[in-house]
């Protein structure tokens, strides 16, 4: 009898498995996966926005066609991180003082990276996908940043 070893029948069948997961898992670490992306925005920003970004008229703008989601990423990466307050001076695009956006301090550079794709991939298609070295760059150049050590 010539039978294959157990090991070599199913190798077959899991080799496809362990490939499919490593390209998932290698797309969310470079940040283009949108599944983590859609989890950030739902803790943080859905509150205020509303799940489908429509925000809540003359209060909080709506995302889809968004200036700011178009608009330079040291912009968005600022806004995001500190608040409005840190974009009224320096700011290229309009955003009215009455809308005052709270910061989000808690979000690492990898967590701002998936949901900045996210937004941009969801609201603002023509927006290129930025990575980790990019928003790290622009958090440095944010008004209120920490100085670097």
């Amino acid at each position: 009898m010539n039978q294959k070893p157990p090991y070599k029948r199913w190798i077959w069948f899991v080799w496809p498995l362990v490939v499919l997961l490593g390209l998932f898992l290698w797309q969310n670490f470079q940040g283009g996966g949108t599944a983590a992306g859609a989890a950030i925005y739902t803790r943080n920003c859905a509150s205020c926005h509303m799940d489908d970004g429509t925000g809540l008229g003359n209060l909080i703008p709506a995302l889809p066609g968004s200036a700011m989601l178009k608009g330079p990423l040291e912009e968005l990466t600022c806004l995001i991180r500190y608040g409005s307050t840190a974009m009224q001076a320096d700011s290229t695009v309009n955003v009215p003082p009455a809308q005052v956006m709270p910061p989000n301090p808690k979000l690492q550079p990898q967590q701002l990276v998936q949901l900045i794709n996210f937004l941009r991939k969801t609201w603002s298609q023509e927006s290129p996908s930025v990575g980790l070295e990019e928003v790290e760059l622009s958090l440095e150049a944010c008004p209120d940043s920490p100085a670097p050590n």
